[in-house]
């Protein structure tokens, strides 16, 4: 499933920022992570996903994150945004730092180019700059697809911004950003295809996923 935009893909907003010049404390990217996943409401945001794995509709929760300077603490705030289909839209800017969305059932399991795609652009976007962008997605589990409890949870965020967006260029191409709607979509439904194919052999087997 794809997330962030017209297409379900190309993401929204922007820009952002903060009237403060301090940044909180430089955290790695798996410190990030680790430390959304641990605050309640985005773990309860996870659980939740796991029975929209059933459906055949995306569902995402926006997640930001703001530093404390008196309490010394990050505070997070999930908004929860449905969608038809692949296209629940995440805006990418500000303070939002990442999003948590399902793959529906008749989706791809694998984390999709969309979803890498709008991790990048989190990324470009984040504020902080120290700061780090991610996305987590969870997918019906192959082994017991009818079991939410068994869904399958991945989380992909960026380590060298740099080496991603040259990647990416490789694959969208470097005038990506300028083109249509329309022209975008095509290109993310040829790409869903192609990755479909390639991974065909491992969309029913919850080791070959992992």
């Amino acid at each position: 499933g794809e997330i962030g935009g017209e297409i379900g893909t190309a993401p929204h907003g922007g820009g952002g920022g903060s009237s403060t010049s301090n940044n909180p404390p430089p955290q790695t990217p798996c410190e990030t992570l680790n430390d959304a996943i641990q605050n309640l409401s985005v773990n309860q945001g996870i659980q939740n996903l796991k029975a929209k794995t059933l459906l055949k509709s995306e569902s995402a929760y926006q997640i930001e994150r703001k530093y404390n300077f008196e309490t010394e603490i990050y505070t997070y705030t999930t908004t929860l945004k449905e969608g038809d289909n692949f296209n629940a839209v995440v805006q990418v800017g500000g303070y939002i730092k990442g999003q948590a969305h399902n793959h529906p059932i008749n989706g791809q399991s694998i984390p999709s180019i969309g979803d890498i795609y709008w991790t990048m652009e989190c990324q470009t976007n984040i504020y902080p700059a120290s700061a780090f962008g991610y996305n987590i997605t969870v997918c019906p589990n192959p082994a017991s697809p009818n079991d939410p409890s068994t869904a399958i949870i991945y989380a992909v965020t960026v380590d060298n911004l740099a080496t991603l967006t040259n990647q990416l260029n490789n694959i969208f191409g470097a005038n990506f950003d300028s083109l249509t709607a329309e022209e975008k979509s095509k290109i993310y439904d040829d790409l869903n295809y192609k990755y479909a194919l390639e991974f065909a052999d491992v969309q029913n087997s919850s080791s070959g996923m992992e």
